[in-house]
């Protein structure tokens, strides 16, 4: 089925029936191209006009989105965790397991329509305890075999494409003066025996991969959503913190409280050490981009090598 005809299907129908609270009939479909995303093909906007027995209209918009087969898996996951409020809904999905890359798997979901946010703003609780219930609730499915694992070897790989990225970028070069040195402390890390070991070492749940402020959609009535779960992966669970709270915040108290309550046991000096792992992990995933388009580098280069470092530090207490 192409994405184009999933809101013809019966459970796009069934949905837009809970929505109105009676019988409809779908008169028109409008399709229209949104922004891929980090790893989905395609994704589609489709706006449907439908018809109530009463004889009155209305309007809805649902999102389906081209995918790898793991989106497809975390989504209905996530449809079982109804204490965690900031998690998207699923109305409909198929599963291609035959490649993990997008193709042939796909998922609709409704359009949240609201203001994504930025690092400016301040990050909802509701995103925080949902993360949590997430981490809690998954560590079980740590055998998932239709996702990736951010282990040593991912480790390695994530900082080779960051080297490379940062040799290659001419705007990191003609922005900042001292980039050789930069350069050399980045290349360094290669060396560092306890970056690789922990990431083998660190337990590890379902995590959402991609944490940041822009996969978080404040609806109009402010209730925020967690959207694009497409790089889902096996990781220790601060990689879904330690870019959008800092440890020892009051977010960080509000996750450790939601964990627990979600049946979760917390070794805190190794969720300590996993944000450490994680602000590396995740500025390694993000300075490449970062190099290439903004003068900033030298910034997220500082918080790799201050994590890193204390991680060492933690590491030998």
């Amino acid at each position: 089925m192409e994405t184009q005809d999933i809101p013809l299907s019966p459970d796009m129908l069934r949905y837009a029936e809970r929505l109105i609270g009676q019988a409809v009939t779908i008169e028109s479909v409008e399709t229209s191209l949104l922004k891929g995303g980090y790893v989905a093909k395609a994704v589609y906007r489709h706006r449907l006009t439908v018809r109530a027995m009463d004889g009155t209209t209305a309007e809805l918009s649902v999102v389906a989105k081209q995918c790898a087969a793991a989106e497809v898996h975390i989504m209905r996951h996530l449809m079982d965790m109804l204490q965690a409020s900031a998690l998207p809904a699923l109305i409909t999905a198929s599963t291609s397991d035959d490649a993990k890359g997008p193709g042939h798997s796909w998922v609709v979901s409704p359009f949240y329509e609201g203001q994504v946010l930025t690092f400016a703003d301040p990050m909802p609780d509701e995103v925080i305890r949902s993360l949590a219930h997430v981490h809690a609730v998954l560590a079980e499915v740590r055998g998932a075999a239709w996702t990736w694992t951010f282990n040593a070897d991912h480790m390695r790989r994530t900082l080779d494409k960051a080297i490379e990225a940062v040799s290659a970028a001419a705007l990191f070069r003609h922005t900042t003066p001292d980039h050789a040195d930069w350069y050399a402390r980045l290349h360094n890390l290669r060396h560092s025996c306890v970056l690789f070991e922990v990431s083998d070492a660190l337990e590890k749940t379902l995590t959402h991969g991609d944490m940041h402020p822009g996969n978080i959609i404040r609806q109009a009535a402010g209730h925020p959503v967690i959207i694009d779960w497409g790089n889902v992966c096996l990781a220790p669970p601060p990689l879904d913190l330690a870019n959008i709270i800092r440890i020892d915040s009051p977010l960080w108290a509000v996750y450790l409280d939601a964990y627990r309550r979600a049946g979760g046991e917390i070794d805190e000096a190794s969720l300590r050490q996993g944000y450490y792992w994680a602000r590396v992990a995740t500025g390694l995933q993000y300075l490449p981009w970062i190099a290439a388009n903004r003068p900033t580098a030298p910034a997220m280069l500082s918080q790799i090598l201050e994590a890193e470092a204390t991680l060492r530090m933690l590491s030998m207490a």
